[in-house]
């Protein structure tokens, strides 16, 4: 009996218990840092340096096991979503069409659904503005500038793969904020969540982004 003791206390020796408890804090840090970066970003230039430098350290490992969630997506209090429509044009007769990102007509599997989501989330999320900061620190100019590269890169891929996808000679991206109604407008207006006064466009590439309301559903054909 007391060998059998004896033999389970040199497996969890002190040694090892360390490396377990290293291994459980890093992991409960790496779950934790995700969030702690969204908290403390107010736009994709705007970032804590501390939180990025912490997030650097810890994206492999997040990437790996799929723990960099947006958490803000969802609860208290979620606000807008914002959708990536694509307006198709073509020089074979075909009539033009608009693709939704993510588009509720074409939500099976719904895997594909969320992932649309995360994908419109994340190019919106990505836009730092259209015009460089003026009078700004050095590296709040040089975070924009890679902000704005990366950005490019992103809506250029999108657009390569619509165009090779559908074989249209034009793509055009439009960004649309769709905002939940307020208390007010559903329980006393009994304003359904698809309202076209819901929905407002924002455009990716202006000197002065200009917002367009109302959704257009008669023109959407979903992709």
């Amino acid at each position: 009996m007391n060998s059998r003791v004896s033999s389970e206390n040199d497996v969890w020796r002190l040694p090892v218990r360390r490396l377990v408890t290293a291994g459980l804090v890093f992991h409960l840090l790496a779950v934790v840092v995700p969030p702690l970066q969204l908290a403390t970003t107010s736009s994709p230039v705007m970032r804590s340096p501390f939180m990025d430098q912490v997030g650097w350290v810890f994206q492999p490992y997040d990437d790996a096991l799929f723990l960099n969630h947006g958490y803000a997506f969802f609860a208290p209090n979620p606000g807008s979503n914002f959708l990536l429509w694509a307006r198709l044009e073509f020089t074979d007769g075909r009539q033009p069409i608009i693709v939704r990102l993510p588009d509720t007509d074409q939500r099976f599997p719904r895997l594909m659904y969320h992932r649309h989501f995360m994908l419109s989330e994340h190019f919106n999320g990505a836009y730092p503005g259209y015009e460089e900061p003026v009078d700004a620190p050095a590296e709040l100019v040089v975070g924009w500038k890679r902000s704005r590269q990366i950005f490019k890169q992103r809506e250029a891929s999108m657009i390569r793969h619509l165009t090779e996808k559908y074989g249209a000679s034009r793509v055009t991206l439009e960004r649309w904020e769709h905002r939940p109604p307020s208390t007010i407008e559903m329980f006393q207006g009994r304003i359904p969540i698809d309202a076209p006064e819901l929905y407002r466009r924002v455009d990716s590439d202006r000197g002065n982004e200009r917002a367009k309301s109302g959704r257009g559903q008669g023109e959407v054909n979903g992709g």
